[in-house]
């Protein structure tokens, strides 16, 4: 497994209270004191409180540093696919599916801006 340091703002993020302003009320997500991410409360409807969504948009982003060191702990783990067929060979939009170690591995290459996505076949 490729380590790399950590490039984002440390975990645990939290959800608050935004401030009111242009785009209506929101949340900030924040890690202690420092603002990370805001997510705007479009109304709903506008002007008249947060949308179901925000609130859900909210709750992922500040997810975000415990999902990712989850992802991490079990990118180690070989594609289960066996034989000539590896998740990495699989065209977009196939219809098979990935395996969860591959797609596992994907989504920590998309979150830390890693280039590589890293394969790791049975016999690794």
């Amino acid at each position: 497994m490729t380590t790399n340091k950590t490039q984002h703002t440390p975990g645990p993020w939290e959800t608050g209270n935004g401030s009111p302003g242009e785009y209506g009320s929101g949340y900030a997500i924040c890690s202690k004191s420092r603002i990370v991410a805001r997510v705007l409360g479009f109304g709903y409807p506008l002007g008249l409180g947060r949308s179901p969504q925000s609130d859900a948009n909210a709750r992922l982003i500040a997810a975000a540093p415990d999902l990712l060191e989850a992802l991490l702990r079990v990118s180690h783990v070989p594609c289960e696919r066996t034989g000539n067929i590896h998740c990495t060979m699989i065209p977009t939009g196939a219809p098979m599916k990935v395996c969860p170690w591959c797609a596992a591995r994907a989504a920590v290459a998309k979150a830390t801006d890693r280039t590589e996505t890293a394969h790791h076949s049975p016999e690794d």
